[in-house]
């Protein structure tokens, strides 16, 4: 499926119908149908078909045209609505992807646990995402890059020779990547070969034999497995703890397991130690869930136990939001308290001690000022500055970023456009 991203607060429709001023009109003004489509005044975006049904491109928006967990969402439910996963026959459709934030967000991870529309994730080796995503292969994402750039200069070509905005608009980009699509990523046959060459089909180890990956590589100094043979006099008849014998072995032994450390002979050890030490961040609920932290735990797939782990998270920072709340509310009808007992004194100005001006000067103090002074004459010189402004407000309550999340609705999904067939619904 094709999903384009607009740097927008909200999306437009005409964006996502696009605009080629250069196609002919075909029929009378309002024949909307016969002029939507590929290579038409409203191209779109690319149709990919699945097992008979199309699947139209999914557009959204973003503020800064990055990928979010509520566009992410939004995918998955585009892919769900059209149908094209049997969902009472067999298992969930499976998604692989890299290890964006986006991925570990509780809004994504309760969309794809959920037993109406669960979906089998699992996060890659979180680094050189490169080496093994289809997507960025030559054949696509190479052959995109190129395709696209190719476009542009077209188009923009056309709007010269035509006298028009020497410029490219959102409106230009549905049919711009619809151009660049079919050179690229809408090759089944170059597809095919970009799945062979990154191991996914047949499914194998191939990412392993990557030139780079092989430097990685580690192995005794000589090439060679530790083996040790021959036939040395048994250790049983050497003294090799009293003496300068022993001092000898310590030292040979110290400098050996140096050694093997280095040349990665103790790998197992490690893993085995780097699995235990992420499980435990996970277990204590206070290191953010990232997709390294997940690998070094062995943990690549986001089901039940991830999201409960989010849960738990999110439950928590609920908590510490709800506190520092409290604790700002507590402060503040503290100071207003005192702050009513000195107006209601109505002492002069030359009886007020210091505490009592302090309390003053804290209550007319806005974000912004200069701290507190502590001498008398330098308070009544504040307190005479900022005493006409009104009361203090009770602080506002937070927004707690994690709920708001959680109950965002779902992206919608835009209403069939004419001239594609199986389109997701409203």
């Amino acid at each position: 499926m094709c999903a384009i991203i607009f740097a927008a607060k909200t999306l437009e429709d005409e964006w996502v119908l696009g605009l080629d001023p250069f196609a002919e009109w075909v029929g009378d003004e309002n024949n909307l149908l016969a002029n939507s489509g590929k290579n038409k005044r409203y191209p779109q975006g690319p149709v990919c078909t699945v097992d008979g049904v199309n699947l139209p491109t999914y557009c959204c928006a973003s503020e800064n045209g990055s990928i979010t967990a509520e566009l992410l969402v939004g995918m998955l439910a585009h892919m769900d609505k059209t149908g094209i996963f049997a969902r009472d026959t067999g298992p969930p459709p499976f998604l692989i992807l890299d290890g964006h934030g986006s991925r570990l967000d509780l809004l994504f991870l309760e969309y794809i646990n959920n037993p109406e529309h669960n979906w089998n994730v699992c996060i890659g080796v979180p680094y050189r995402t490169s080496y093994w995503q289809v997507g960025d292969s030559t054949e696509q994402n190479g052959c995109y890059k190129m395709a696209i750039t190719k476009a542009k200069r077209e188009l923009l070509t056309k709007k010269a020779d035509h006298c028009q905005e020497f410029s490219l608009n959102k409106v230009d980009i549905v049919g711009i990547v619809s151009t660049a699509w079919d050179e690229s990523f809408g090759q089944v046959t170059s597809n095919r070969t970009a799945i062979a060459n990154r191991g996914w089909g047949p499914l194998n180890y191939n990412v392993l034999n990557h030139s780079e990956i092989q430097l990685t590589k580690t192995t005794l100094k000589n090439g060679t497995q530790n083996n040790n043979t021959g036939n040395a006099t048994s250790p049983q008849e050497l003294n090799l703890s009293d003496g300068y014998a022993g001092t000898l072995v310590d030292r040979v032994v110290e400098y050996r397991n140096r050694e093997d450390a280095r040349n990665g002979i103790d790998l197992d050890a490690q893993a085995r130690q780097r699995k235990e030490t992420a499980q435990a961040h996970l277990d204590s609920h206070k290191k953010r869930i990232s997709a390294g932290l997940l690998a070094s735990a062995g943990i690549h797939a986001l089901g039940p136990n991830v999201l409960a782990s989010a849960l738990v998270r999110n439950r928590k920072a609920e908590e510490l939001v709800t506190e520092r709340q409290n604790k700002r509310q507590h402060e503040f009808m503290k100071l207003r308290n005192k702050f009513m007992a000195l107006r209601a004194a109505n002492k002069p100005e030359h009886m007020l001690s210091v505490p009592e001006i302090k309390i003053l000067v804290r209550w007319f103090r806005r974000n912004g000022d200069f701290p507190v002074p502590q001498t008398r004459q330098a308070l009544l010189t504040r307190l005479g500055e900022t005493s006409h402004r009104g009361d203090q407000q009770a602080p506002a309550e937070e927004i707690k970023t994690a709920v708001v999340l959680a109950a965002s609705p779902i992206p919608p999904i835009l209403p069939p456009w004419p001239g594609v067939d199986n389109c997701a619904g409203t």
